[in-house]
């Protein structure tokens, strides 16, 4: 086994396992990317974690099936922490969906855990099949909602406050850019044949914008995906007034479904 830092020339190893726009430390400096490589010299898992101004967020910590239960995960937190431990930051952070697995992993590492948001999924039918989406479709009424990936140079920066400190797929993200402002969001990346929305702005977001975004991820699946009403879309950051915007888009409750919630897991780094 072997820990490495993930660079341009390695990053396409790890791709797999890691965040798309932080797949390396050549993107932004506040980013550290690490990779494990096993005993066949093969890529087997990463761990990616963000520099705030006195904390570090873990945002994605993966090892493949196959190479579990090796040690694997527990060596690139222990290089994490050993690369951070120079600098005087207070606390390592991360979040995670609660299992009995992760829950064990991170308690055992020294990190306390609290309850944080629930966990949700929903169905492409579950949103096509919508009486209220349908009839936004219906209405064919449009708005300046954009695919991340298709944004000037210019516009990208506008986006900036709402996508610096998250991982997402720009090809599979939306925003709303209206002379050099952006006003609304939705950041997601698809994982194998799930789509996961890891933001969405919902605070003071119109009901006919929340649709647009929708509507434009709603595209993206089913040009992967044609004719596959099953695909699952997760949203792992829902609290209950956000699950209350969102359920009437879906056909109520019964169609936005709560998996479970968040674990929140902090590691006090300054004794």
């Amino acid at each position: 086994m072997n820990i490495t830092r993930i660079t341009r020339k390695n990053a396409s190893a790890f791709l797999p396992f890691i965040a798309r726009n932080t797949a390396t430390s050549d993107n932004e400096k506040n980013i550290i990317p690490l990779g494990v490589i096993d005993d066949k010299g093969m890529a087997a898992g990463a761990l990616t974690a963000r520099i705030t101004e006195d904390q570090v967020d873990i945002l994605s910590l993966y090892v493949r099936p196959s190479a579990r239960r090796q040690g694997m995960a527990k060596a690139l937190l222990q290089t994490l922490e050993d690369v951070i431990s120079v600098e005087d930051f207070e606390e390592l952070i991360a979040e995670f969906p609660a299992s009995p697995a992760a829950n064990a992993f991170f308690s055992s590492a020294g990190f306390d855990l609290f309850e944080g948001n629930g966990t949700y999924s929903f169905t492409l039918g579950d949103l096509l099949r919508s009486p209220l989406y349908q009839k936004h479709i219906e209405n064919k009424r449009t708005i300046g909602i954009s695919y991340i990936s298709d944004l000037t140079p210019r516009k990208l920066k506008a986006v900036d406050n709402y996508t610096r400190f998250r991982g997402y797929d720009p090809k599979w993200s939306s925003a709303e850019v209206i002379a050099g402002k952006c006003f609304s969001c939705m950041l997601s990346e698809r994982t194998g044949d799930c789509i996961n929305i890891i933001w969405l702005d919902s605070r003071s977001i119109r009901r006919l914008v929340m649709l647009q975004h929708f509507r434009a991820l709603a595209a993206r699946v089913l040009e992967a995906f044609p004719d596959n009403e099953d695909v699952l879309f997760r949203m792992n950051f829902v609290n209950e007034e956000m699950a209350s915007k969102i359920a009437p888009f879906l056909g109520g409750r019964d169609h936005f479904r709560q998996n479970g919630h968040l674990i929140n897991a902090v590691k006090i780094l300054k004794k």
